[in-house]
């Protein structure tokens, strides 16, 4: 079997405390062909003492970027400079599992017409929690009409992801000025030319950061993912059938209500409101609104106090 080259993209603002992991982990795969290609996106910590010491031992691309590009910015840069047939993104605070590279790799060779391939995933949270399987509850995207899967679900993450380096040419990489959702809309770019497929294994791992989007305000739901996956289901109006639509915003309502109720509950309660008119776990929402509301969260507060 041919031995195709992958191409390990892995962006890093100040990540001194995890890049040496990251790369680490791309080294103890079990598919040898690799090139790591690393770009510093001008840290503000060591990060970039680190990457020079790696880059040292030979095996690490260092590509030094001279103004903060985001994360978009420093994947394209990378992706510059990458030889292999395949692509594949690691964040730098997160890790590979040994088979990762090769069960993609896999995929791409027997599947010609597949493009773009995903894995599961499992989460470790600030507190040493395992979250397992953090994408099974999903339908994954699979077969030519990956894309409609990808428009209901936020199934897409640069670290389960391999792509062939001729899809990412054609849709020209990630989308430069896009923030924090330039994951989502990449993904469904590419699938839109090609086949996706998934690997239902675990084979990354992630790792919650204080600074992490997980930690960040509900307006970025509201304010930048909602337009972008928004933009793009509007873009395929026309190749949805009407139960498709009703569907897809009856996912995208409850995933935002669901996310935005704890902090913005008249916001979140109005987002949750519309999933359930249109069907979306009505059971499970309508459950929500009632556990998760401000006076049963207080009253929960209040018995704590006391006990």
């Amino acid at each position: 079997m041919p031995q195709p080259l992958v191409s390990v993209v892995i962006p890093c603002f100040n990540a001194s405390d995890t890049i040496v992991r990251a790369i680490d982990s791309v080294r103890q795969q079990t598919y040898r062909h690799v090139e790591i290609i690393a770009v510093d996106d001008v840290s503000t910590d060591n990060t970039r003492a680190i990457l020079r010491e790696q880059a040292a031992r030979g095996d690490v691309i260092l590509v030094e970027l001279e103004r903060n590009l985001r994360a978009a910015g420093a994947r394209n840069a990378g992706i510059a400079r990458a030889r292999g047939e395949y692509v594949a993104f690691l964040d730098a605070d997160d890790e590979f599992l040994p088979e990762k590279l090769a069960r993609q790799v896999k995929v791409l060779l027997t599947r010609p017409e597949v493009v773009y391939v995903t894995c599961d995933a499992s989460n470790v949270g600030m507190d040493n929690s395992l979250r397992e399987r953090i994408f099974s509850a999903f339908a994954p995207p699979r077969g030519p009409d990956g894309w409609r899967t990808m428009l209901a679900y936020s199934n897409a993450m640069p670290s389960v992801m391999m792509v062939r380096r001729s899809a990412v040419e054609a849709v020209g990489g990630f989308t430069l000025g896009m923030h924090l959702v330039e994951d989502q809309d990449f993904a469904i770019r590419v699938a839109l030319i090609g086949a996706a497929e998934h690997v239902d294994e675990v084979l990354t791992m992630t790792h919650t950061q204080p600074t992490g989007i997980s930690h960040q305000s509900f307006r970025i739901d509201i304010d930048i993912a909602w337009p972008v996956i928004r933009s793009h289901i509007r873009a395929q109006w026309h190749r949805l059938s009407w139960a498709e639509r009703l569907y897809i915003y009856g996912c995208r309502y409850g995933r935002f209500g669901r996310n935005v109720y704890p902090e913005a509950p008249l916001l979140g309660a109005w987002f949750i409101l519309r999933a359930i008119l249109l069907g979306n776990e009505v059971r499970q929402n309508t459950r929500l609104l009632f556990v998760a509301s401000p006076p049963i969260r207080a009253l929960r507060a209040w018995l704590r106090a006391r006990s």
